[in-house]
């Protein structure tokens, strides 16, 4: 009990400080001690947005004189010849050395809080760091295009694509073929393993894959529509006077990269573990691809929750990194696949009132249920939240800068409500803050035999003034399992007695004023910063009877210059005939997947071509102006989007964009 306490107290200290951004999962962690973690012998990633320069905060840590060197900051970021350089650039990640000696190691986490350069951090995941590799690193000079894609496994062996890879990074712990010499420590990384393309002949797929592997990859068919071998149109989907479309990702001179992501974030649908990996990923695609290299990387993930605004520090990290490459950078997300998820509330409070959102956990989930009630600015002393589980265990009435309980969640339900002062991922004190409720599994995991109860839990949101608060939003985090992946989530969803679940046939229904239960605003919240190309989906091979996917996410986003979904592409042929097809890992093995994360590498394809065909890079402003110039009438043999869905309902119109990419993947 001692040793929880000491975690509990620092979390009580945490959660009261004034002044200071706080990551409330870190708060989550601290009351669990740290059990839903991923065990670790020593070294935990974080994400650090500076508050002047990853330079100075290097120089901070050289000045320490050896009482910060449990803190590592990858070469990658720091090297001579790195591109954007330290000076400028101010997100990066780094690896804390755990002090396992001590019977609190985690507390060490802590003291990045007491370092004046460090605006604000997100703890990740743990990692495995090789001590040896953190000066060396590998840089390219090249200057030509190149489309990259983050995500599971890349089938980067694959008969069409495999002369092309010029590099692939497992982030993973161990080495993908322990059999095999072709995968080798990257240096500026210092964690992972890295595939060099050979000279000559690629080698064998037994010498290279992991020794089990499945015959499709969510990565492999998401690089195939990105860069694979051009697949004419359908002759239904052909028009007279249309030119074929111009294809130049084909072409050797466009280079290809590949990241795996690590499994344990790979699983972890929540993203909670995600941030750290995604911007060393885009940091290695900069240094393979060459600092004068153009080009657009993939990111065909999706969450639910966040602020929704941009201020997340991975899509500042992202916008930033983005203007710093001015142009030579593009990245590409799917706006998500939760329109129809009820995962998003919104609502206003009168004086007073007491809003009640019952929310469904249901049995037999291994993973934590995460809900965010975010708060508009200035009310965050005028709320209190209180939750109830289904047994009718009720927390305390909890107000900002406390939460409950005081003890591990384990002796109280296995729930707790986190109400800070300021979170990580809000950029400024003053611009609302965030509730965090989060619920263990209701499934044992491992040696953990915390659990929760499943079933319809209420939470109620408390005007404790005599003034009215508007616009609160509430978002149910991702906590499903992937397709083809053993189940360990299972979605929770909000339940209420007025949202329209099926309306009128063939339409879908519209979001209604009783409920405060909304598809409005369900939009992935990787992807509301300035920078990124947010892409949706759609149904169908004619335009004429093409719609928006069901699914396919939208809305607004609150700092956004453009609201919600920049343009549609294909994600499933016919209604009957879900998902576009592409390449599995054998070689003549052809999958089908639908979702916005099989449209969006259709865009970036698209945007890869354009940099080509012009042998120079493109800003997001030049990209957005292509877009929106397309999606008009254009003149013969240009790619063509329709810009506007027929038969939708107006209230869609942020689902849509500039319109829909008519040619096929």
């Amino acid at each position: 009990m001692e040793h929880e306490n000491r975690y509990v107290e620092a979390a009580k200290e945490l959660a009261s400080k004034t002044g200071t951004p706080v990551d409330p999962y870190l708060i989550w962690g601290l009351l669990t001690s740290f059990r839903y973690f991923r065990k670790s012998d020593r070294w935990v990633s974080v994400i650090i947005e500076c508050r002047t320069s990853i330079r100075k905060l290097t120089n901070v840590i050289a000045e320490g004189h050896g009482a910060l060197d449990w803190l590592h900051i990858p070469s990658v970021y720091v090297a001579d010849g790195t591109q954007p350089p330290p000076e400028k650039a101010r997100h990066c990640s780094a690896r804390i050395e755990l002090d396992m000696g001590q019977p609190y190691p985690w507390l060490r986490v802590l003291e990045l809080y007491w370092i004046a350069e460090i605006g604000r951090f997100e703890v990740s995941q743990p990692v495995a760091l090789d001590e040896r590799l953190l000066t060396g690193f590998t840089r390219s000079l090249e200057s030509a295009p190149f489309v990259a894609v983050i995500d599971d496994f890349v089938g980067f062996l694959h008969p069409e694509l495999a002369a092309r890879f010029q590099a692939v990074w497992s982030q993973d712990l161990s080495s993908p073929n322990a059999s095999g010499s072709h995968w080798k420590a990257p240096g500026d990384m210092s964690y992972g393993f890295e595939y060099r393309q050979p000279k000559g002949v690629p080698p064998t797929t037994d010498r290279v894959y992991p020794p089990v592997l499945r015959r499709a990859t969510h990565g492999s068919h998401v690089t195939s529509l990105a860069a694979g071998k051009y697949v004419r149109p359908d002759a239904a989907d052909m028009t007279k006077g249309k030119l074929p479309f111009t294809d130049l990702v084909s072409d050797p001179a466009v280079k290809l990269i590949g990241v795996h992501l690590p499994l344990g974030t790979v699983v972890d649908t929540s993203g909670g573990s995600m941030s750290a990996q995604v911007i060393d990923g885009l940091r290695f695609i900069i240094r393979r691809a060459g600092e004068n290299s153009y080009g657009a990387v993939n990111i065909s993930y999706a969450t639910h929750a966040g602020p929704h605004d941009g201020q997340s520090i991975l899509e500042s990290a992202i916008d930033s990194l983005v203007r710093l490459r001015n142009g030579h950078l593009a990245v590409v997300f799917p706006v998500g696949n939760q329109y129809e998820a009820r995962c998003h509330a919104r609502f206003r409070l009168d004086p007073t009132e007491v809003r009640s959102l019952k929310w469904h956990i249901l049995p037999d989930s291994s993973t934590l249920s995460l809900l965010e009630i975010w708060l508009p600015p200035g009310a965050d002393d005028l709320i209190g939240v209180k939750v109830e589980d289904p047994s009718g265990n009720k927390s305390n009435l909890v107000q900002i800068g406390n939460i409950w309980p005081t003890t591990d969640p384990a002796n109280s339900g296995g729930f707790a409500v986190i109400f800070l002062k300021w979170v990580a991922n809000r950029l400024y004190g003053n611009a609302g803050t965030m509730v965090l409720i989060a619920v263990a599994p209701t499934r044992p995991r491992g040696s953990t035999n915390l659990v929760a109860m499943h079933g319809v839990w209420r939470v109620e949101v408390h005007n404790c003034s005599t003034q009215a608060v508007g616009e609160i939003d509430a978002w149910i985090e991702r906590n499903d399992s992937l397709f083809g992946r053993p189940v360990r989530g299972r979605q929770s969803y909000f339940v209420d007695p007025y949202y329209e679940k099926n309306g009128r046939r063939p339409t879908q229904p519209n979001d209604n004023a009783w409920s405060p239960v909304k598809r409005e605003g369900s939009f992935n919240s990787f992807a509301n910063g300035l920078e990124p190309i947010a892409v949706g989906g759609y149904v169908g091979c004619r335009r004429k009877t093409s719609k928006v996917a069901d699914y396919s996410a939208g809305g607004w986003a609150l700092t956004r210059h453009r609201e919600g979904t920049d343009v549609l592409a294909r994600s499933d042929e016919f209604k009957g005939l879900p998902g576009v097809r592409g390449a599995g890992i054998g070689a003549v093995s052809v999958v089908r997947m639908n979702g916005t994360s099989v449209a969006a590498p259709q865009v970036t394809r698209l945007i890869v071509n354009w940099m080509a065909a012009i042998k120079g890079p493109l800003g997001t402003g030049q990209i957005l102006l292509r877009l929106s110039q397309a999606a008009g009438v254009p003149p013969a043999g240009s790619v063509q989007l329709q810009p506007a869905i027929p038969g939708d309902d107006s209230g869609n119109t942020r689902r849509v964009g500039f319109g829909e990419l008519s040619f096929p993947p």
